[in-house]
């Protein structure tokens, strides 16, 4: 059986913008053709740049519809811990209106710049057309193509640091080289676009920021004598990913998980209909002794399948509590008992908008035996305690410092909410804000899932 130890964020070799999953892809083609292409290779050896764990004041580079940083004026440090009053929780994050984008629209925050609907549209679009261009088949994994989203807007963000740019002329020099090695010309590309309505501008932006991209993952990698993918991991480490609104369209996140992967690789999200309850006797009896290290993460016992997929035993944690009866709360302590579990941070836009509906709905489920517990990834004690006194927040809440039990769950960006039956298995699991009417429906049939 696989760890259901995971990364933090997707890995995958094919989702870092620069590989082929089995067959072409639109980035791995399009890669792929330029680096066999001598004599048009783009980027060149750089000093190393140090990773930033703040967002950068600079402005966007406007290369690519839908994807945008907030002006340099704009930019708010994530070490600012909102005092405000629970009412201004529900304001529109900053970056969002500062780029005049609805609200409604927005997929993702990656360290303050956007990622919106348009955006996973341009890039669906074009790798349908390019698909269609070289006759090569396309996964249409709105999944895979948030991933490379997020991932291409954590390296370009380093690249805008550095100053790392193309010229005009290198990017359409290597748009021709490309073409011409597969045999296509730029009307066969119109003509490709045109069908799955893609303008040749937009694409030509698209396929700038592709480039460097690609050009300053590879320089930089190189510079520093890592490998691609652990550059990428240097860069995913210190990230702040938040999940608007719009990251109910992506089917990944919205529909039940049915394979039976590991979760490393998975980016799911809860099915509306929960399964029933296990039986109570699967449950593990012998739940293992709390260590002593602060934020331990619990080894599983082998013999019970634990790990994030609907019906798996969720797993194990212990960690330091603030606002509860104990210094330390283990989820072998809520045996018995069906969870929601919120993974959070106090400088997560959604996560704050969430919280008074969380703090709402624990307040008429606790009586029927529904326990929240908040787990704040990443965090110091003080800011968060702050953040609970100000929110009024009476549920518990756990400091995942190190962020290994975020790991161990799979979770890639904040906020994300588990629901545990009362047997300890994993029933539900929801990525990105959820609303009132949501958590209802969600608890509801996390009752009668558990029996209660």
């Amino acid at each position: 059986m696989h760890s259901n130890i995971t990364r933090p964020y997707p890995e995958r070799l094919g989702i870092i913008l620069l590989s082929v999953i089995g067959t072409f892809t639109l980035m791995g083609a399009l890669v792929l053709g330029i680096r066999n292409l001598g004599s048009t290779s783009v980027g060149t050896m750089m000093k190393p740049v140090t990773v930033r764990s703040e967002p950068a004041s600079v402005s966007a580079t406007g290369v690519d519809e839908g994807v945008t940083r907030p002006p340099a004026d704009q930019d708010t440090p994530h070490n600012q811990v909102s005092q405000e009053p629970a009412d201004k929780n529900n304001e529109i994050p900053d970056a969002v209106t500062a780029m005049d984008i609805p609200p409604e629209n927005v997929v993702a925050l990656v360290n303050d710049e956007i990622i919106d609907l348009a955006a996973l549209n341009t890039m669906r679009a074009a790798d349908l057309a390019m698909a269609d261009l070289l006759a090569q088949p396309t996964s249409g994994d709105d999944d895979a193509l948030l991933e490379r989203l997020i991932n291409g807007a954590l390296v370009n963000q380093a690249a805008q640091d550095a100053g790392f740019s193309l010229t005009d002329g290198q990017i359409a020099q290597s748009l021709t080289g490309f073409l011409s090695q597969h045999g296509k010309s730029v009307d066969d590309l119109q003509v490709a676009l045109a069908a799955r309505g893609l303008t040749m501008d937009a694409f030509t932006g698209y396929f700038s920021r592709l480039l460097v991209i690609d050009g300053f993952l590879r320089s930089q990698s190189q510079a520093l004598g890592m490998t691609p993918q652990a550059y990428l991991r240097s860069l995913q480490e210190p990230a702040r990913i938040s999940f608007g609104p719009a990251s109910e369209n992506i089917p990944a996140l919205t529909q039940p998980e049915t394979i039976s992967a590991p979760p490393a690789d998975d980016f799911t999200a809860p099915t509306a209909d929960l399964p029933h309850s296990a039986d109570p006797s699967e449950a593990p009896l012998d739940m293992p002794a709390a260590s002593e290290e602060p934020g331990a993460v619990v080894s599983n016992p082998p013999a019970v399948e634990y790990g994030t997929n609907v019906g798996q035993f969720a797993p194990l944690f212990d960690l330091p509590a603030l606002n509860y009866s104990e210094e330390r709360l283990a989820l072998s302590d809520l045996a018995g008992q069906p969870v929601l579990l919120s993974f959070w941070t106090t400088w997560c836009p959604y996560c704050r908008r969430q919280t008074p509906v969380l703090v709402d709905a624990y307040s008429r489920y606790r009586d029927q035996g529904v326990q929240f517990v908040g787990i704040d990834v990443k965090e110091s004690r003080a800011p968060v305690a702050n953040y609970i006194d100000a929110h009024q927040m009476e549920y518990p809440v756990v400091l995942d410092a190190e962020g290994a039990t975020a790991a161990q769950y799979a979770v890639r960006g904040f906020p994300t909410t588990y629901f545990v039956d009362g047997s300890g298995r994993v029933v539900a699991r929801y990525v990105g804000q959820l609303s009132p009417e949501q958590v209802n429906t969600y608890l509801d049939q996390l009752l009668a899932a558990s029996g209660q």
